[in-house]
């Protein structure tokens, strides 16, 4: 074997050896990224849960809340009292008027 063909050899031979580091080190990167991939997924879990809990706290303390369409209606109820008030003063005034 000449030299150049030993000084081939050496290179091919390195080239394996960075080969196979390199497809280990690919190897472990890719692992960790499942890994962190998997944890991420279990808190995202857990954190839905929680989002959901605090969602459905929120909803039982607004059940009991003076809403919109409340103030509507005791609006129309004080309206149509106040009507009716009117008609009776207008009554009381005919028949005092009258007099």
């Amino acid at each position: 074997m000449t030299a150049h063909e030993q000084s081939v050899e050496r290179r091919r031979g390195l080239e394996r050896h960075v080969q196979t580091i390199l497809t280990m080190g690919v190897a472990a990167l890719m692992a960790w990224q499942l890994t962190t991939i998997e944890q991420m997924r279990v808190e995202l879990a857990i954190l839905s849960g929680r989002v959901d809990a605090l969602a459905a706290r929120v909803d039982d303390a607004s059940s009991d809340r003076y809403r919109i369409a409340d103030a509507q209606r005791d609006l129309a109820l004080r309206d149509q009292a106040i009507k009716a008030l009117e008609g009776r003063v207008v009554q009381v005034e005919e028949i005092c008027g009258g007099k």
